[in-house]
């Protein structure tokens, strides 16, 4: 158990570095600095969220997190079951409910953060 808690951080926080890196670099491009990312058009379109209200780089660091957390946990689960079609199966359905309830979640924290 205190193995797999310990892979558990390892993974979010090398993830949650990558995706740092990759709002930094996205940032600094020309092309994509003033577009939304797949997240943002998200939170914006469902929950109606304003992103420059908030904050844009507060709200970076919080999908980075959300990301690292679903990843490192369907990793996890990727890595310690052995038949591949139930793998596979549980990782998809897994990541889809991840989604859905972080991100929810998180636009009800937003929501409530605007008012």
């Amino acid at each position: 158990m205190k193995d797999l808690v310990q892979q558990f951080f390892i993974i979010a926080i090398i993830i949650y570095c990558v995706h740092m890196i990759y709002y930094y670099f996205r940032s600094k491009s020309k092309k994509y600095k003033n577009v939304p990312t797949i997240e943002m058009n998200f939170l914006m379109r469902i929950h109606g969220i304003n992103i420059n209200k908030i904050g844009l780089n507060i709200v970076k660091k919080h999908i980075a997190l959300i990301n690292s957390i679903i990843v490192s946990i369907d990793l996890l689960i990727y890595y310690n079951i052995e038949n591949a079609i139930i793998k596979l199966f549980i990782v998809f359905i897994s990541t889809f409910l991840l989604v859905l309830i972080f991100y929810s979640v998180l636009g009800i924290i937003y929501k409530k953060r605007m008012n």
